[in-house]
């Protein structure tokens, strides 16, 4: 069942949004390979150097709202500045074939 927003009545959360796979067929996919579970399939398919060594500390999750308006603060951190990229290449010879195919 989907819940609603009390802030916007007709804003629905990510994780409710979300179209994953339904209890069933994932007991369904397990069986038919074999596995137990979905975190052994992973122990099982990753190498263990790609695994985490220790949980992941990520603090508590947010809303989407809440996950945009923190991305538009940092996006406020961001510096304009000028490109250099090109300068100083001034004075160089340009063979005429090049001349030809890309100008």
């Amino acid at each position: 069942m989907l819940k609603l927003s009390l802030q916007n009545p007709s804003y629905i959360p990510f994780e409710q949004r979300h179209i994953g796979i339904a209890a069933e067929e994932e007991k369904t996919m397990l069986q038919s390979i074999g596995v137990k579970s979905v975190d052994a399939l992973i122990k099982q398919t990753l190498p263990k150097r790609n695994l985490p060594q220790k949980p992941l500390h990520i603090g508590t999750a947010l809303s989407e709202p809440e996950i945009l308006a923190h991305l538009k603060q940092l996006g406020k951190k961001n510096q304009l500045i000028c490109s250099l990229i090109g300068l100083g290449y001034y004075g160089t010879y340009t063979p005429a074939v090049i001349q030809r195919n890309i100008f």
